[in-house]
């Protein structure tokens, strides 16, 4: 059992409902609520601190680049660049990065290899 004044959970609310929390702390209701619920494209996670310098002066601490606005591809990514408001984050000579974006490909992690290969993609 966890017990703490907070817990942060950033898994699927299926593995949520139907692994981790045990029924008699949740309502059925909530439970089919969760098995409802529709899986939407997966993505690929970027944290990254880089020189203040790669950041230019206007940049906006969110940004969403779109490579192509006729469809949702994998050039599209949305950049946090929470230090441009936080400064407390990083030091002063640099930012810190949370870039997000879709994938559509097949991620298997059994396979070493070809997961290495996916990301220096």
């Amino acid at each position: 059992e966890l017990y703490a004044p907070d817990i942060i959970y950033s898994g699927t609310v299926w593995n949520l409902y139907d692994k981790l929390i045990d029924p008699k702390y949740s309502t059925d209701q909530r439970r089919k609520w969760a098995k409802r619920q529709v899986p939407t494209y997966p993505s690929v996670v970027l944290y990254a601190v880089v020189d203040k310098s790669a950041i230019p002066e206007d940049t906006a601490p969110i940004e969403m680049l779109v490579g192509n606005p006729d469809r949702l591809d994998e050039s599209e990514v949305t950049a946090y660049i929470l230090s441009i408001d936080d400064k407390t984050l990083c030091k002063e000579d640099e930012h810190t990065i949370v870039a997000i974006g879709p994938t559509f490909e097949n991620w298997d992690i059994t396979d070493k290899t070809e997961y290495q290969k996916k990301k220096q993609k």
